[in-house]
């Protein structure tokens, strides 16, 4: 992860890359307990208020990225807004 300017979470457990030369998709496998969420809490939650906290943490990480001369990333935003389901139906329909 550091060869390629990214930094390490204490929840990383590995890394799966192709075998095929020039492929450079790669997957970070970790593993984040989030526990239980009531509905009633999640559907007070901002995914604006989520976003700049995942933007601020993305600042610290380009401060490293920078240190060790590898461009920065930008989080742009939300390709889809996350939301509560209370139906609990799987993503897609039931």
């Amino acid at each position: 992860m550091h060869v390629w300017g990214n930094t390490v979470s204490p929840h990383f457990l590995g890394l799966v890359v192709s075998p095929k030369d020039g492929d450079t998709r790669a997957a970070n496998i970790a593993f984040i307990h989030g526990g239980y969420v009531k509905d009633d809490e999640a559907k007070n939650w901002n995914a604006d208020d989520l976003l700049a906290h995942i933007r601020e943490g993305n600042d610290a990480a380009n401060e490293d990225r920078r240190a060790r001369g590898f461009p920065e990333l930008e989080i742009l935003g939300w390709i889809e807004k996350p939301a509560h389901d209370v139906t609990g139906a799987p993503a897609g329909g039931a």
